[in-house]
Order: C-alpha cells, then structure tokens, then sequence
C-alpha cells in the first residue's frame, strides 16, 4: 500500500490516480505489480530500494508523458519476462523532467530507461541500471539526461547511447563499471 499526504492508505495505483498536482506518495514495503501512468508533477518515494520493488511485463513500470517535476527515489524498477511475447522497458519518458535518485532499474526485456522528446530532461542519482538486454538508457531526439554517481552494468549492447541531438552530461570523475 501505498499513503497519500493525508497519511490515508490506498493502493498504490489509486495513489497514483488521485494524487494532486505536486503531491507525494509514500510507498510501504512490498512487490507491487502494475503500470502506471503517470501526467502530472508527483514526487514518488520507496521507504528503501531494498524493501520496494515495482514491476511488470509487456509493458513499462512508469510511463511518464507530458509533465515537469517527477521524483523518483528509494525503489527498484524491474521488468518480468514470463514469456516470448514480454519485450519492454523499465520506464519511458516523453517530453517530461524526471529524477531517479538511489533507485535500481533493471531487468529489463530491453531497456531499461528510453526517454525522448526536446522538453525531456532526465537526471540520474546514486542508482544502479543493470541486466537490461539492450540498453541501460536510450535518449532521443533532443532529450537530455544527466547521469551521476551511477552504476551501469550488464547491457548486451552499449551502457548509454544518444541518438536524434540528444545529449547526456556525465556529472561524476568516473563511470563506475
């Protein structure tokens, strides 16, 4: 379950459906199965990476359109391949802010972040990206993404890959492999 800013418990999809503009949601421990769809500024925070775990399959965990001022933080992100036919990513951003801070995102089908359109601006914190079949992260046609503190690991293909003038901004010394 999730909690709403008025401490009500709710599901976690409910949460996501009703939360107002600007609000946060608190996610309690547990496996939470689902995609969401997110079109609006919501600040989305795990009590751990470790005890938080969102998935799915066919389909995205988070797609996030048209919106500025998403936070995520403190989950893990992952695909579930149970069959052929499951070919997805993690999570895909359109013409959206987002950032991702001490999150895991991983097993992804293919990747595990793709995010794409010119009002894209991703900045990734002190989270772990790993056993994506394709790619960790995709950015395209003009979006931005910053990446630190990281660890990218286990991709079939490159790590990061920029297509279309998008641009990645490296903030750390080092990438940690």
């Amino acid at each position: 379950m999730g909690k709403g800013t008025d401490g009500e418990s709710l599901s976690f999809y409910d949460a996501i459906r009703d939360i107002v503009p600007g609000g946060e949601i608190l996610i309690m421990p547990g496996v939470y199965y689902s995609h969401y769809k997110i079109k609006k500024p919501v600040r989305i925070v795990g009590v751990s990476a470790e005890q938080v775990i969102l998935e799915c399959d066919r389909r995205p965990v988070f797609t996030i359109v048209e919106t500025d001022e998403i936070i995520i933080e403190n989950v893990t992100l992952r695909g579930i391949s149970r069959t052929d036919l499951d070919k997805s990513h993690v999570v895909e951003a359109v013409n959206s802010s987002v950032s991702f801070r001490r999150c895991r995102i991983g097993n992804a089908t293919l990747l595990g972040i793709f995010v794409y359109g010119k009002k894209t601006d991703i900045r990734i914190s002190d989270c772990e990206i790993s056993m994506c079949a394709k790619l960790g992260i995709l950015i395209s046609d003009d979006a931005k993404c910053t990446v630190e503190d990281s660890v990218l690991r286990s991709g079939m293909d490159a790590q990061i890959t920029a297509r279309n003038y998008a641009s990645i901004s490296d903030k750390q010394p080092y990438w940690r492999w």
